[in-house]
């Protein structure tokens, strides 16, 4: 047991521990909240986890979305994106564990009462440019570029710290040329419409759309209303289907903005948000102008504004908020002011172990809940092998007074020796062996009327044994008819069966130990496609792994095998990676 600074302690074994405060968004398939993440070790960590509302198909959109954005964001790395540190299962549910961002979004601070300045919003615009232009040129794992876009800019998706950082949220439905688990249908816009360029709502998807939406984001900081605000979905979609429709449109909003914002940045505006996507600025260069332009703009700078402005504290309450859950268990109602006694959360099982040894009665055959004669068998003393042995002669007819008289001896003594005192013993029954295949003599023990003293004597008079020659001999069966004997029928050629493929026998120093930490069934495969189990000791180099999570073997990650040292191939179903640690 761990504690921590709250005083609670965590049993060792049972993963982490989640406290949920207050909630920080929600939407259609579940919530934000700021949580407290507790290691088994009892370090505390401030997150944020986005966790889907209960009742969720494990295997539906909502479920694969989630995935996917993990596996977007774990391997983007920029000031800008949001930090994923794992999927987690908290009470029946799918949580995505992400970086905290002590701040609010930015849909908040653009509100008039706010006054956000100029050059703040230009600044935090650059910065989401930025992390855009990453997520498009980061290379994935075959070495191309991700080639993602975001399909979803917009300022609730934008978060500003309270320190100056901006962090883009929400990747949940971006696109990319690596495979996604979700798909959505060639005829459905996903996104907000009011930020959707023109192409979008012709199904084109590109980077250019992201950056039209992040110049509607500028756009509604500096006039304080929504680009084309107003205007119906079906208004929207007849201004974006034609160019003529929507250049008047676009003179009409920029001829809006307040007269003191400075001539690049209306430039910027109506390059960015050109109804042809080609006469568009990258996501680089809409960041380097942005950052150029900006400290000609009123106002203070972002960090400035940021350590001046009081940011609203987040207050509002969700159904988890109190909570403390652990990875695959829940404390229903347990509030952090309130949570039960650590004991509660350790459900290991418990032996009890008496402080000194006791002596008690065996149970009596009418108090196990099984057929009497099987509750004897069981609850009896168990017969010693000699006695077997002694009944074995005596039915073969070899020395059969011999036996007796030995059995008769060694039983009392056995008796005597091996036999509980008297006052802990329970009455003794008659021995029910299993029947032999043809009748056999009775020994001529009776058995001892109820309340009989047990018995004492060291050597009881042996009973007589009838001889083995008044055992009726068995009646012969008839013998049928011998019946033609078929004709062989020759066996079939064996077939070659081909082996397992198992990791090449070790040579020299260049192979590695290698031992499987994994759910799923693996493979490793060579630079030669050759396929191999990982197993015991495998030769040095790079390999790519492969793992069945149920719909067969697939390319679940890589890795390289070192020499001389123990290297392990760990998998995770959850986000269906593997690697080599």
């Amino acid at each position: 047991m761990n504690p921590d600074n709250s005083g609670h302690t965590e049993p060792r074994g049972l993963g982490r521990a989640f406290e949920f405060h207050e909630c920080l968004g929600r939407g259609g398939f579940g919530e934000v909240y700021r949580t407290t993440m507790v290691a088994p070790s009892g370090v505390r960590q401030t997150v944020a986890v986005k966790i889907l509302r209960q009742g969720l198909d494990p295997f539906g959109q909502s479920v694969e979305r989630l995935r996917d954005e993990a596996h977007l964001l774990s391997r983007l790395d920029h000031p800008a994106i949001l930090k994923v540190h794992d999927l987690v299962i908290l009470d029946g549910r799918v949580g995505l564990v992400t970086e905290y961002v002590d701040g609010v979004d930015l849909s908040v601070l653009l509100k008039p009462e706010n006054d956000m300045s100029a050059r703040m919003l230009a600044e935090c615009v650059a910065e989401v440019a930025s992390g855009l232009d990453a997520a498009w040129s980061t290379p994935g794992n075959d070495g191309r570029a991700m080639q993602l876009v975001h399909r979803d800019i917009k300022p609730a998706n934008i978060r500003v710290s309270k320190h100056g950082q901006v962090k883009l949220l929400d990747f949940g439905i971006a696109r990319a040329n690596i495979e996604r688990e979700a798909s959505t249908t060639t005829d459905t816009l996903i996104g907000t419409y009011q930020y959707m360029a023109p192409e979008r709502f012709g199904n084109i998807t590109g980077p250019e759309g992201d950056v039209f939406a992040l110049a509607c984001v500028l756009f509604e900081g500096l006039s304080k209303q929504r680009f084309l605000n107003g205007l119906s979905l079906q208004q929207h979609y007849v201004a974006m289907a034609s160019q003529s429709n929507y250049d008047p449109l676009l003179d009409e909003q920029l001829a809006m903005l307040p007269g003191d914002v400075h001539p690049g940045v209306r430039d910027i505006l109506r390059r960015s948000l050109a109804f042809d996507r080609t006469e568009r600025p990258s996501a680089a260069e809409l960041n380097a102008q942005l950052e150029s332009e900006a400290p000609l703009l009123r106002g203070l700078s972002r960090r400035a504004w940021c350590r001046e402005h009081e940011f609203p504290a987040p207050n509002r309450s969700g159904d988890l908020t109190g909570l403390r859950i652990l990875e695959g268990h829940a404390i229903p109602g347990a509030r952090d002011e309130d949570l039960q006694p650590p004991e509660v959360l350790d459900t290991r099982p418990r032996v009890e172990r008496p402080s000194k040894p006791l002596i008690q009665d065996p149970p009596s055959v009418e108090t196990v809940d099984v057929p009497r004669s099987v509750s004897a068998v069981r609850r009896r003393p168990s017969t010693p092998w000699w006695v077997w042995v002694v009944l074995l002669l005596a039915i073969g007819g070899l020395g059969a007074g011999i036996a007796s008289m030995f059995a008769g001896v060694v039983l009392g003594q056995s008796l005597v020796s091996q036999g509980p005192p008297e006052s802990v013993r329970p009455t003794p029954r008659p021995l029910a062996p299993v029947p032999p295949s043809r009748p056999v003599p009775s020994l001529g023990t009776p058995e001892p009327a109820p309340g009989t003293p047990a018995l004492v004597d060291p050597a009881p008079a042996p009973q007589p044994v009838v001889a083995p020659d008044v055992v009726p001999e068995p009646v012969p069966e008839p013998v049928p008819d011998p019946q033609p004997a078929p004709d062989p029928v020759p066996a079939p050629d064996p077939q070659p069966v081909a082996p397992e493929p198992v990791a090449p026998a070790p040579t020299g120093g260049s192979t590695g130990l290698v031992k499987v930490d994994s759910p799923v069934p693996v493979q490793l495969i060579d630079a030669r496609g050759n396929a191999m189990v990982p197993r015991g000791s495998v030769p040095s180099g790079s390999y790519t792994i492969e793992a069945d999570f149920g719909n067969g073997y697939g390319r679940a990650g890589s890795g390289t095998i070192r020499a001389n040292r123990m290297n392990t191939v760990q998998c995770k179903r959850l986000m269906r990676t593997c690697s080599i640690e």
